[in-house]
């Protein structure tokens, strides 16, 4: 049996599109960022979690809540958007069927549809799609959806729907 380095394995597993997590702590739930470990409770089954993240800026340090009414001056303007589906459990994700669905003004943006096999502690991360913004007032909502035809036996089903609204008016 060949080993890995901790270096090798973790560049792999960057390529593939998985990142690790830890569970030294559990006290606190950071909002992770994408490249480092993040730290949360371990459940037994497999636990597919949907995550929706939206910022403002490229550099990703002026990030947009859910339901935010955004007012925007001066050209060019955007937002970024990343989805992360995990596996929260300690036994690997069987095969199923996932998808993001970026929406603006009611049209499809951009959509990923995957078939996905999430092993334990593991994370899909999505790339960072900029969604530029039309008009005077731009509607974007974004939808995440896991384990669509329920094939994963999980902890909880009642996390794999994340769902993220935003209205950014231009100021002219």
């Amino acid at each position: 049996m060949k080993t890995l380095s901790i270096a090798c394995l973790t560049a792999l597993l960057t390529l593939t599109g998985f990142v690790t997590h830890t569970s030294t702590s559990q006290a606190k739930k950071p909002t992770p960022k994408v490249g480092r470990a993040t730290k949360y409770p371990i459940v037994s089954k497999p636990d597919l979690r949907c995550r929706i993240s939206v910022w403002e800026d490229a550099a990703m340090t002026k990030p947009v809540t859910n339901g935010q009414v955004l007012g925007y001056g001066g050209g060019g303007p955007k937002l970024y958007a990343q989805a992360i589906i995990e596996n929260r459990g300690l036994q690997n994700a069987g095969t199923s069927s996932s998808s993001v669905t970026m929406k603006r003004n009611n049209g499809t943006f951009k959509a990923f549809n995957d078939s996905l096999a999430i092993p334990a502690g593991l994370a899909k991360i999505y790339p960072t799609v900029q969604i530029p913004l039309q008009g005077a007032s731009t509607d974007v909502e974004i939808l995440v959806q896991l384990d669509k035809g329920g094939a994963v036996n999980e902890s909880s089903e009642l996390n794999n729907t994340c769902k993220f609204t935003t209205r950014v008016n231009i100021v002219q």
